[in-house]
């Protein structure tokens, strides 16, 4: 009798669970049951079966179940972490297969003093270079190691964004925050606008007379007669001008993403666009002054 070779052996065994691995991998990111099952067009009730299901042929429970509420255990977050690799490699496997066109989308999460300047001109420099490829520009998520991890997000573009196991990290843009305004607004300078959570320097000639939620609707109200602590490429792109004598410091725009499985030609596309974006806007923010 001829003897069954060991990859064969293996694939009968994930066999068994194999088709009930989207299932768990829609429960495992959501641990919620309502939201997975909406996500996969498939009712509550035949999603915790195939959990059910799947525990069963692997013989360990992958969930925690208190009442109605369903969280991971440790097995589960252990299985979860493979299956998120095993899909990744088949999503770019099969992206290979295609023809030299890239096509599908690729996700970018930036966040707000980034997104005007950087991120939004990379999706035009994306769609110049890759036609078939469709950029979207999505708000930096709660948790942005999470979104990177479960692939909700290609590539996260901010300042200081830790890189983790399995992440790439690169330094997009070295760019100068400074107080900037609109010009020939002189009786504007001692009306500053903040940015909730971002401190700006202590200015003798300045109080604060607002604040407001992102650096981009900061940047808007210097058109009505404020000054604002901002990156210069945000505010050089709104015609805005640095005030004389205005004090300065140095931020790093870093991009990072998942270190691909498999050759990942989309996450290459998006990175070539920032980095295009990337050069032009230092290019375009440098020298202006007020």
């Amino acid at each position: 009798m001829p003897t069954t070779p060991p990859t064969l052996a293996r694939a009968h065994q994930l066999r068994a669970i194999w088709d009930y691995l989207p299932a768990f991998r829609a429960v495992a990111e959501t641990e919620h049951l309502p939201t997975a099952a909406l996500a996969l067009h498939v009712t509550p009730s035949s999603l915790s079966r195939a959990i059910r299901l799947a525990e069963a042929q692997i013989g360990v429970p992958l969930f925690a179940r208190t009442g109605r509420r369903i969280s991971l255990n440790a097995a589960g977050h252990a299985l979860l972490g493979s299956v998120r690799t095993a899909m990744r490699v088949v999503e770019e496997g099969l992206g290979g297969l295609v023809d030299a066109d890239l096509v599908g989308r690729v996700v970018i999460a930036a966040s707000p003093e980034v997104s005007a300047w950087l991120a939004a001109p990379a999706l035009a420099h994306l769609h110049a270079a890759e036609p078939g490829l469709r950029g979207e520009l999505v708000a930096m998520p709660g948790d942005p190691a999470a979104a990177l991890r479960r692939g909700d997000v290609d590539v996260l573009v901010a300042a200081g964004v830790p890189a983790g196991d399995g992440e790439e990290v690169e330094a997009l843009a070295t760019i100068r925050w400074s107080l900037f305004g609109a010009r020939g607004q002189r009786g504007a300078t001692r009306r500053l606008v903040m940015v909730a959570g971002v401190p700006a320097p202590a200015h003798r000639q300045l109080k604060v007379a607002a604040v407001v939620g992102d650096a981009a609707t900061a940047a808007a109200a210097c058109r009505h007669g404020f000054v604002a602590w901002l990156p210069a490429p945000l505010a050089v792109a709104g015609g805005l001008i640095r005030l004389a004598g205005s004090p300065s410091e140095l931020q790093t725009i870093h991009a990072v993403w998942r270190t691909p499985v498999a050759a990942h030609g989309r996450t290459d596309a998006m990175l070539a666009a920032l980095r295009a974006a990337a050069t032009r806007s230092n290019v375009a923010a440098a020298g202006r002054r007020r």
